[in-house]
C-alpha cells in the first residue's frame, strides 16, 4: 500500500519545469487556473486507471499495474483492454 501512495504522490512532482512554463506563457495571469485544471485531469486519470485496474484484476492487482499484464492467466481481451487503458494514460 505504501508504495502505491508514493507512486501516486510523486507522479505530481513535475514542479521544476513550472517556472519556465509560467514565464513563457502569453497570459501568465491564467497560470493558476490552467495548473488547477491540469491537476484535476491528472487526478481523475490516475484514479480511473487505479479503479479500472482493480476492477480488472481484483485483489491480485500488483502495485505497478503493468506487472499484471505478464500473468499467464490473463486472457487476450484483458490484455487488449489493459494496453488500451495504459496507452490512453500515457498519451
Amino acid at each position: 500500500f505504501s508504495v502505491s501512495i508514493g507512486i501516486f504522490i510523486l507522479s505530481y512532482a513535475g514542479h521544476a519545469c513550472l517556472p519556465e512554463i509560467y514565464t513563457s506563457m502569453e497570459h501568465p495571469e491564467k497560470f493558476e487556473k490552467v495548473l488547477d485544471i491540469c491537476f484535476v485531469i491528472m487526478f481523475f486519470t490516475y484514479s480511473g486507471m487505479a479503479l479500472f485496474g482493480y476492477l480488472q484484476y481484483g485483489r491480485a492487482t500488483a502495485v505497478i499495474i503493468t506487472q499484471n499484464l505478464v500473468s499467464n492467466e490473463t486472457s487476450t481481451v484483458q490484455i487488449v483492454i489493459a494496453k488500451t487503458l495504459i496507452g490512453l494514460v500515457i498519451a
